[in-house]
């Protein structure tokens, strides 16, 4: 009986280990949490870009371009006028006229003549250079190292279609002037004329007139005895600064050969001339 009961529990025992190894294995799992973080770990790695790369610094040496020093500009002497004034080829009326000063210009001052009081300045005003009489002018600037000029030969006056042949008789030692300058009463511009001494200069001469700088009218009139009244033919309009020059052409011989001029501001209204 329990030879036989052996038996029967034999064959069980083998079908429960049978049974056993056919039974499945279980798989390991890892935590919910480390899985999640090895999944970012691997994600952050894919996304980082590789790390910059790192230049050495160089040292820079820069270039300086030298500053200039700039130069000073030379004192160069500068004229101008109270009044506007002519410039010739020389000193004095008897050289032609090529061109005037105005008043509010400026020009280069090149030399001076100081012989005479008022002494003349060379000037140069664009392509002109001449001589202006220095009775109006300013100079500002360094005058001394200007040279002295000296003179060009006095032009040969020539002669006019209204000039009479007459008897040559020696000079008389004397000057003419222009007394003073006024209108008739339809605006004639008129200039008083005066030998000194009385009756020491006869002949004719030649006169110019200005009126604002522009020559407005010219001829001829006798040198007078006395006083005369050397009417000029231009009238006044409105109000204009007049200049009177005469013995233009050089005919007269006199002393002083620098005061052959007279200006006045003349106008109609009121009816003057100072």
């Amino acid at each position: 009986m329990k030879l036989k009961q052996k038996i029967l529990f034999l064959p069980g025992i083998l079908i429960a280990l049978a049974l056993a190894c056919n039974l499945p294995t279980p798989t390991r799992r890892l935590p919910v949490e480390a899985g999640a973080t090895l999944t970012s770990m691997a994600s952050l790695q894919s996304a980082v870009p590789n790390p910059p790369e790192i230049l050495q610094d160089l040292p820079i040496t820069a270039t300086l371009t030298p500053t200039s020093t700039p130069t000073p500009a030379p004192n160069i002497p500068m004229v101008s006028v109270s009044l506007d004034t002519n410039c010739r080829t020389g000193p004095g009326m008897a050289y032609d006229y090529l061109d005037g000063l105005r008043v509010g210009e400026k020009a280069e001052v090149v030399g001076k003549y100081t012989a005479v009081a008022p002494g003349y300045w060379i000037i140069k005003k664009g392509a002109i250079t001449c001589w202006l009489w220095g009775q109006y002018a300013t100079v500002d600037g360094d005058v001394s190292g200007l040279p002295e000029i000296v003179p060009p030969p006095s032009p040969t006056p020539s002669p006019t279609a209204t000039a009479t042949a007459t008897p040559t008789t020696p000079p008389l030692v004397g000057d003419l002037s222009i007394v003073k300058i006024y209108m008739t009463t339809k605006y004639e511009i008129v200039a008083q004329i005066r030998t000194n001494p009385i009756g020491s200069l006869s002949g004719n001469f030649q006169y110019k007139v200005f009126a604002n700088g522009s020559q407005v009218a010219q001829g001829t009139c006798a040198v007078p005895t006395g006083d005369i009244a050397c009417y000029t033919g231009y009238k006044v309009v409105g109000s204009k600064t007049i200049r009177i020059e005469i013995d233009t052409n050089n005919s007269i011989q006199e002393i002083d050969e620098s005061n052959n001029f007279f200006i006045e501001t003349c106008s109609q209204s009121p009816f003057v001339c100072a």
